[in-house]
Parts: C-alpha cells; structure tokens; sequence
C-alpha cells in the first residue's frame, strides 16, 4: 500500500469506516485490507479502527466546541488566515446537556438547592450580516434573547 493509500485509509478509519466500506472504496478485499496494515505494524483491523475512530471522534469533537463557542478570525504567524465562526446556540445547549448535565428544567438538588438553568440565543439583524461576515460583529447585550430561563418559583 503506498504512503497515499495509506493516508486515505486512515482518513477513512477516523471518520469511523468499517473494513468494507474501505475495502470497497480501495477496491481491495478486506483480507487485503488487513495484510496491508499488518505490513504497517497493526496487529488486526480492530486495533487500527480502535484507534483511528478515536482520533476521529476527538476532532469532531474539537469542531463541536469551535461551532458552540465560535472562533475570533485570526492569522496565524505563517500568513494563514482563520475566519470568524459565529457561536452556534443549540450546539452550546447539546454540549451542555451531554458534557455539564444541563437541563431544560430546574432541578431540585438532595439538599433542597434549586439549579436553574439559563440558556440564551443571538439574534443577528439582517444589517448585521456584513458584519459578521468580515469578523467584526460583536454581540450587545441587547442582541440577546432569553429562550428559557427559570427561577426559585421554578417558572
């Protein structure tokens, strides 16, 4: 397998392919396909999927925290530029849920505490628009709308 097949294999291993779906697009066998990694060092496909899916899985997970919590444009010190990424306010409010334990309703605690959850959503004007494509939107507070909010009384 060359160094180019090689790469698109496990690119195709982090975005989580089975054996034969990359069997398929390689248009080898899987059997082939599992010589070929052994020729470079794995002991079988489940160990290189193992492994490869998790490095897949940590750059989505990447992205995800870049679209929830946007990006400021920037340029890297090689010229490279990095545009601006809005913040993403139902993937702040997924990751919430999944990662923090956030709920869309209050929680009462075992020591009587009441948690209340807050969660809040840009609204971008449509003269905002040019803005926000060349990076030099900011929020006001004003630009926020509350989309949930409860409190002691649980409303």
């Amino acid at each position: 397998m060359s160094d180019a097949d090689y790469h698109k294999v496990r690119g195709m291993g982090q975005i989580g392919c089975t054996a034969v779906e990359i069997a398929g697009v390689m248009d080898i066998s899987t059997d082939t396909l599992v010589r070929r990694l052994q020729e470079r060092g794995w002991k079988n496909f489940a160990e290189f999927h193992a492994r490869e899916s998790a490095k897949g899985d940590v750059s989505l997970r990447r992205m995800q925290h870049k679209l929830a919590l946007g990006q400021e444009p920037a340029t890297l010190a090689d010229g490279t530029k990095i545009p601006f990424i809005p913040a993403h306010p139902q993937m702040l409010m997924w990751l919430g849920r999944q990662r923090l334990g956030q709920s869309e309703h209050p929680v009462v605690t075992p020591d009587g505490d009441l948690q209340v959850t807050r969660i809040t959503r840009r609204i971008i004007r449509a003269d905002d628009e040019a803005a926000l494509l060349d990076g030099t939107w900011k929020p006001a507070i004003e630009d926020a709308e509350v989309i949930e909010e409860s409190g002691p009384d649980g409303n």
